[in-house]
């Protein structure tokens, strides 16, 4: 075995490493083991054992022994320990599909508790690191009890319900239909600026998981190219504004897209007034304001009744739109909408975060978003949600500092309760 004799008695001086490396790694053996024959031993992250297959042991055993058999080789001892596992497996005549597992999760080893540990499990940019190393399905879950096999081996004092809760956090949300669309959305724009792709992982799960990832991407990438500076563009002038009617065939779910490349006060009003003009009913929103894309939101509506032609209601919407916009924003003292509760669920320095929860009603969100601009109010994001006859809308509004934020939200609840 290549490389182990250098590990004899090379200890890490620091109080989480409890053994040598080369114990360590004997450890880590034992606890594979361990594991198998009591899954429980690793808390919530045992249910992903139930479906291994005797080969799937037989890869983590492997990794065990391996993973660490570069250290103290003066480089990054992932690299090295795959190199020397390599040299090794293929030597002693395993089948290829087997060494690129085996080496996959020991060049991998440390991915998911960097992850699960340093960042953020909700953040698309967190799927998207994890996804582009082809951490997805039974790799994913192979790497989530080899993590908790590690940190046993290491020092058993380290694995806490704390580190348990955040790796089966992560691993439940790498599983969501979400994040399963997300990854899918990343490798439709995997030639696309790297701007296009941080701008990607600021869409509402909700909007990835409605569209097919190719028309998402399509859309993206046009609506990119229409908001470059026209001093760098060789086909043309375009439409700085653009409105888009998608309907999803089987699904039934129709979704309708503003696009304008530079932002101005009361344009998600006039969105809403639109939509609400000819009669669409607004279930999800996704909001979102770039510095280089312009302003990107899109709403999912009730489908209309009947036969439904896009095109027909994109000139529509379009006619609304053109019309309502030179149309005054009013100042809402009263109104036929009235929502249940008006809440601050944050603020800070540069962000307040409001609200507003009732009973679907046709109109509501227009009717929210016209009181939120007359408080003199700039919102930044949107989140709204329906379900049965309920509605949810969360909007992240710019913070004011000759406004109180509690005093606007009691206002708010006057006007709109």
């Amino acid at each position: 075995m290549s490389g182990f004799t250098k590990l004899v008695g090379w200890v890490q001086h620091d109080q989480y490493h409890r053994y040598s490396a080369d114990a360590h790694l004997l450890q880590a053996v034992r606890e594979v083991k361990r594991v198998a024959q009591h899954p429980k031993r690793i808390g919530r992250l045992g249910r992903y054992t139930k479906e291994f297959s005797r080969e799937d042991w037989r890869i983590l055993g492997w990794a065990a022994l391996y993973h660490d058999i570069g250290k103290g080789s003066g480089r990054d001892h992932s690299d090295a320990s795959r190199e020397i596992a390599e040299q090794d497996l293929r030597a002693w005549g395993l089948k290829d599909k087997f060494i690129e597992e085996v080496l996959w999760l020991v060049e991998h080893h440390l991915a998911m508790s960097q992850a699960a540990f340093r960042g953020n499990p909700a953040l698309p940019s967190t799927w998207r690191e994890l996804h582009e190393i082809g951490c997805e399905g039974v790799r994913a879950r192979r790497l989530a009890v080899f993590t908790a096999i590690d940190v046993w081996a290491t020092n058993r004092e380290a694995w806490t319900p704390w580190k348990e809760r955040l790796l089966a956090d992560l691993m439940e949300h790498l599983e969501r239909p979400e994040a399963l669309s997300f990854s899918k959305l990343m490798k439709a724009l995997v030639d696309a600026p790297a701007e296009l792709v941080r701008l990607a992982e600021r869409l509402d799960p909700f909007l990835v998981s409605a569209l097919s990832p190719k028309i998402l991407a399509n859309d993206l990438r046009e609506t990119w190219q229409r908001s470059q500076p026209q001093s760098s563009r060789t086909d043309g002038p375009v439409d700085q504004e653009s409105l888009k009617v998608i309907h999803t065939g089987k699904s039934g779910r129709v979704l309708v897209r503003f696009h304008v490349a530079k932002d101005r006060p009361g344009l998600l009003v006039g969105f809403a007034r639109a939509l609400h003009q000819v009669g669409l009913s607004v279930r999800h929103a996704s909001i979102l304001t770039d510095d280089v894309l312009g302003v990107y939101d899109w709403f999912e509506v009730k489908p209309p009744r009947g036969d439904f032609q896009a095109k027909r209601w994109e000139a529509r919407l379009s006619s609304a739109w053109l019309a309502g916009k030179s149309a005054p924003t009013p100042v809402a003292s009263v109104t036929a909408v009235k929502f249940q509760r008006v809440e601050l669920l944050s603020k800070s320095s540069d962000e307040w975060v409001i609200s507003l929860q009732g009973v679907d009603q046709a109109g509501a969100l227009r009717t929210a978003l016209e009181a939120l601009l007359a408080e003199g109010l700039s919102i930044r994001w949107a989140k709204v949600h329906t379900w049965g006859k309920s509605l949810d809308d969360v909007l992240g509004v710019e913070a004011r500092a000759d406004l109180v934020a509690e005093e606007v939200v009691e206002r708010l609840s006057r006007r709109l309760c």
